[in-house]
């Protein structure tokens, strides 16, 4: 275990660990319900501290997960009241949050509508430093890495309490990355500011969705959810997933068969949004990736007319049998899977190689 009492952290930058509680995953529709900022000096204690419950006069959304009711909420000042207050403690500091983009999104559109600006030029995301790390955990869960580097989590979704454990996980990690001379993961907030990509447009599908993703891998039809930043343009890579036979769709649903991210622990809405269909499915999942299991596969026949939704193609492809056709598993094109493995080496976000959430029914 690393010792903190010998701690120093970078003096290049005034360390400000901030956490809030929202009514919802979008900056720009939902609104901030708490806020806490930790400021830290250079050996990891802390020297000053801003926590607030704000009322927005607004529904405060996911109630059993932040447990801040209208009525806890009621007494609480209006975001533009703290501002200012606020704004003395972020000035000049790099904001170091847990997914600090959610934060920074969120606190930024608050001081927005506030009439004024967020005073951070930059951020560091302790999920993004932990991985950087590879720390020997599941996942990157604030409360996993609290029991990794054993701090007390007293009230889990509480913006102070998680803002005095990230700010020990970040301590403790800031110490392991001077050790193993690593950088830390401080990028600038100008350029980098969540922007929605390209809507996929809606092309008709003419298989039927067989259900959820399976051991036995992707089957035409299935219907497909991309979600956060891809290295192929977003629209190229749903382009080619429906030349595949894939339903490629904007939105997660109960219909959703399959997600898929580079990376689901990056908590985007549509990832948050599967693992919650997933735990009201009653799987046994116990996180949202999961490995791929594409391969070459033989040919089959296409649906008959009884079951094709194109009517086009009813004559070509009718059939005496009154039972649904058994579905074929998606195939490489032109034979053989590019690059000739199992991973078609496209894009790390492929439905060949990405992680994949089944969403459940």
């Amino acid at each position: 275990m690393i010792d903190t009492h010998t701690t120093t952290l970078p003096r290049d930058h005034r360390w400000v660990v901030v956490d809030v509680e929202t009514s919802g995953l979008r900056p720009n529709a939902h609104r901030v319900l708490s806020v806490a900022a930790l400021v830290l000096s250079e050996d990891g204690t802390v020297e000053r501290e801003f926590s607030t419950l704000v009322n927005p006069d607004c529904d405060p959304g996911p109630v059993h997960v932040h447990n801040l009711t209208r009525e806890r909420l009621a007494g609480a000042p209006r975001f533009e009241d703290i501002s200012r207050d606020l704004a003395e403690v972020l000035d000049g500091g790099t904001l170091v949050a847990h997914n600090a983009t959610f934060d920074y999104g969120f606190l930024d559109a608050e001081f927005r509508r506030a009439g004024t600006s967020l005073p951070v030029q930059k951020r560091l995301c302790t999920m993004a430093l932990s991985r950087r790390l590879e720390l020997d955990v599941p996942n990157f869960r604030l409360s996993t890495l609290a029991q990794h580097w054993q701090v007390q989590q007293l009230q889990e979704h509480d913006a102070y309490d998680d803002a005095r454990v990230l700010s020990e996980v970040f301590v403790h990690s800031a110490a392991l990355a001077d050790s193993l001379q690593l950088p830390l993961p401080v990028v600038n907030c100008r350029g980098r500011k969540a922007v929605y990509p390209d809507s996929v447009p809606r092309v008709a599908c003419d298989w039927q969705n067989p259900g959820r993703l399976a051991d036995a891998g992707l089957v035409q039809g299935m219907k497909v959810v991309i979600s956060g930043s891809t290295t192929t343009p977003r629209l190229t890579l749903a382009a080619r997933m429906t030349d595949a036979g894939l339903d490629v769709m904007n939105q997660v649903s109960r219909q959703t068969s399959v997600l898929v991210c580079n990376d689901p622990l990056v908590q985007t809405g549509k990832v948050r949004k599967a693992m919650a269909l997933n735990a009201r499915s009653s799987t046994n999942r116990n996180s949202i990736g999961c490995s791929p299991r594409c391969g070459p596969v033989s040919r089959r026949s296409r649906p008959s007319s009884t079951w094709c939704r194109n009517p086009s193609r009813t004559s070509k492809h009718r059939s005496s049998s009154s039972s649904p056709p058994r579905r074929p598993r998606l195939r490489p094109r032109h034979g053989r899977w590019p690059g000739g493995s199992r991973n078609c080496g496209r894009d790390a976000a492929c439905c060949c190689s990405a992680a994949r959430t089944s969403t459940g029914y």
